[in-house]
């Protein structure tokens, strides 16, 4: 079609190819904004894979955003971070947790108070 145009008007080609001049133009636009986001994301994919590394793959994208709205000042969504983060492949690190094996003493002077109430406010049974 590039090389079309330099020879031909545009309006006699969108007619032999039976499409409207609007509707290709509006491909166009469609084509270029594409660019335009794509050099968006390319540095987002930049930030975001400096932060990752930055915090030792322990962020995820919740606060991989945090970082890039409030430290870097740039507006970024979850989806849109969670998108970037899968195609490059960044997963943050599961958090260990462990497993309490301790079991919680009541307080002593919360078992006196219970004492105390039941036999200062409650009636005689």
């Amino acid at each position: 079609m590039d090389e079309l145009k330099k020879k031909y008007p545009i309006g006699k080609i969108c007619a032999k190819l039976q499409i409207s001049r609007a509707g290709y133009y509006k491909y166009e636009k469609k084509k270029e904004k594409k660019k335009r986001e794509s050099k968006k994301e390319r540095q987002l994919k930049e930030y975001i894979q400096l932060i990752y590394e930055e915090h030792k793959s322990r962020y995820g994208y919740r606060k991989i955003r945090a970082v890039l709205n409030n430290q870097y000042n740039i507006p970024a969504s979850e989806k849109v971070v969670r998108r970037l983060m899968q195609e490059l492949g960044l997963k943050s690190k599961a958090r260990k947790w462990k497993k309490g094996t301790k079991q919680h003493k009541v307080p002593q002077q919360d078992l006196y108070m219970k004492i105390y109430y039941k036999e200062t406010f409650l009636p005689n049974e």
